[in-house]
């Protein structure tokens, strides 16, 4: 099944589009089902976070550009895997 609207290049770039959103329900699914995700998510939010405290993403596909999308996703995570 597609996505309408990404095809092509888009749908390449999904993926990575939909990390804070990916990061955010897969802790939350983890979490429900009391399964211990490990540290990954946590560790790669680490990572990517602003000198500011907040989260954005390179890619715009879905605004997770803005960090008024991308952080609170971003702690979402963090919160569901009692960071």
């Amino acid at each position: 099944m597609a996505v309408p609207g990404f095809a092509g290049e888009a749908y390449r770039r999904w993926p990575k589009g939909l990390a804070f959103y990916y990061s955010a329900a897969s802790a939350q699914a983890f979490r429900a089902l009391a399964v211990d995700a490990g540290q990954g998510v946590a560790e790669g939010l680490r990572r990517t976070q602003q000198g500011d405290g907040s989260w954005v993403n390179p890619e715009n596909l879905v605004k997770e550009d803005d960090p008024l999308i991308a952080t609170p996703f971003a702690i979402r995570a963090l919160v569901a895997q009692d960071y």
